[in-house]
């Protein structure tokens, strides 16, 4: 990936005949943006850039340009034939599901309704594709609400209560806020998770962007040497970070980029001594049977939903324990066909 895209790199760049010069760009999605695809060195004859995620998902323009510079995709290693050829962990997958409530039922279909109407009037087919600001802002609103369902944290209580202290895992949040049971006062989602952990006796650290950079590399340092059982982040640990010891992940919150949930896949498989098996616990949220009005909305969150819990389901061991658990709100929206 291009560290620096200043002068003096530039410079560096020049003084390198073209026909001798080998650029290769890791991670290289980033490199479809106007600001660093300026930035590539155009003299270079051998280009080779590398990702896990090349199409998840660029608009057209962005996808253009990615190939403009390093050409089509050439060569391809897919997930399957890495855990095959034990490159990569194997993997657990276990779904918990996690019921609205009411209140956030009624929100997530206002929310949806404003989506549907901002996209009819822009013409939008694809959300996530659109370049309106107000379809955006929605996006976002509805996101943040699914990533912080109240209900996530009593789920995650009942899961823990089974669950000792382990190291080396992954606490992925959302950056929305819920009730606190105890006080009654909003708090962020980060927070009651850590709260949680820390009644459980786990120690834990957050791993965000407001921790600055030197305070991140030494939790980081921490949890490589096994003095934090759990980092507990918003993000920050989707893409860069190399800790190939981590063996559970607990997903609370998760973007509908499918970008995003294959790098977090990417940080739980990866081969370590002594490692010998991974572990995704997947926090999936639904609108429970008894308010449920059988509606396009509530069977589109399951459809986006699912995108993430089939992508994952599909390559773990137990990809049939984790299949059944959503067989009985699979059948009742028709959703099956939607796992295989």
């Amino acid at each position: 990936m291009v560290k620096r895209v200043g002068e003096p790199f530039q410079q560096v760049l020049q003084q390198i005949p073209g026909a001798e010069l080998m650029f290769v760009g890791d991670e290289c999605h980033h490199h479809s943006s106007l600001g660093l695809s300026a930035a590539l060195p155009q003299s270079a004859k051998m280009r080779l850039g590398l990702s896990a995620t090349p199409e998840h998902y660029l608009d057209q323009a962005a996808t253009d340009r990615l190939t403009d510079y390093y050409g089509p995709i050439v060569d391809t290693y897919k997930l399957a034939d890495a855990l095959n050829d034990g490159v990569l962990t194997p993997y657990d997958y276990h779904v918990v599901l996690v019921d609205l409530t009411e209140q956030e039922t009624e929100e997530y279909r206002h929310i949806s309704d404003q989506l549907a109407r901002a996209m009819a009037q822009t013409g939008a087919t694809d959300a996530e594709c659109s370049g309106d600001d107000r379809v955006k802002i929605l996006l976002m609103r509805r996101a943040r609400l699914l990533g912080a369902a109240a209900n996530k944290i009593p789920a995650l209580r009942s899961v823990l209560a089974d669950e000792p202290p382990q190291k080396m895992s992954l606490f992925y949040c959302g950056d929305g806020s819920t009730e606190d049971d105890d006080t009654g006062l909003p708090m962020r989602q980060i927070e009651l998770v850590s709260k949680e952990l820390h009644r459980c006796g786990w120690i834990n650290s957050h791993f965000t962007a407001r921790e600055a950079r030197g305070e991140r590399a030494q939790v980081l340092e921490q949890f490589r040497l096994g003095l934090i059982d759990a980092l507990v982040a918003i993000r920050c640990l989707d893409e860069g970070i190399d800790v190939p010891g981590c063996r559970t992940a607990f997903i609370l919150a998760s973007g509908r980029n499918p970008k995003q949930f294959i790098q977090r896949r990417g940080r739980i498989l990866r081969r370590a001594p002594g490692k010998t098996s991974a572990r995704i616990l997947d926090f999936m949220v639904r609108i429970p049977d008894d308010i449920a009005q059988d509606s396009n909305v509530e069977r589109q969150l399951l459809i986006n939903e699912l995108k993430r819990v089939a992508e994952f389901a599909r390559l773990a061991r137990n990809s049939a324990d984790a299949i059944s658990t959503l067989d009985p709100v699979l059948t009742r929206y028709d959703l099956v066909h939607h796992l295989v």
